[in-house]
């Protein structure tokens, strides 16, 4: 059985790393390091904390902490450092790996490069900001999620203003 296992792992096309309590990194499979552009030989010499830009570590730190007080998995987004210095955008399901006595020994790391999803929605944002019409999107509930410059525009409104606000507020009585 554990050979399927680390048959699933290293196919994931998901990042998968395992690290010490302390940050070291000890285990990773092959879109790991496709990720990071990091050797498998480097990567199993650094800290996880390495892979975090400066700006982004007290975020890591805190969910860290998090999942090791709860025992829950945690789920954040933060832009993840490259080899060539480059920092790609990625989603990080961190949670933790407990030993017989029910303790924690490690932590493990599911990491999605979301460079598509990003570029997809900066797209998206363009084109809804360069229409020549007002766009708004509302959820199910009828509040406002996104506007554009037009309906900043056509109803005196700032985009702030208008955001989270239910869509009545635009319709006159």
């Amino acid at each position: 059985m554990l050979k399927q296992f680390e048959d699933i792992f290293e196919a994931s096309k998901d990042a998968i790393g395992y690290a010490a309590l302390d940050g070291a990194i000890l285990l990773i499979n092959r879109a790991f390091i496709e990720l990071t552009g990091f050797s498998r030989e480097e990567l199993l010499r650094m800290n996880a904390r390495d892979l975090i830009p400066e700006q982004h570590k007290e975020q890591r730190d805190r969910v860290v902490a998090q999942v090791l007080q709860t025992g829950e998995p945690a789920e954040y987004e933060i832009d993840y450092l490259q080899k060539n210095g480059s920092q790609v955008p990625v989603s990080i399901t961190v949670f933790a790996v407990k030993g017989d006595d029910g303790k924690p020994t490690g932590l493990a790391a599911i990491v999605r490069d979301l460079t598509e999803r990003k570029r997809a929605e900066e797209q998206f944002r363009l084109v809804v900001e360069s229409s020549p019409n007002g766009m708004l999107m509302v959820d199910e509930s009828g509040t406002i999620l996104l506007v554009n410059r037009q309906i900043e525009q056509l109803f005196g409104y700032g985009r702030a203003e208008l955001i989270g606000q239910p869509v009545e507020m635009l319709v006159p009585q």
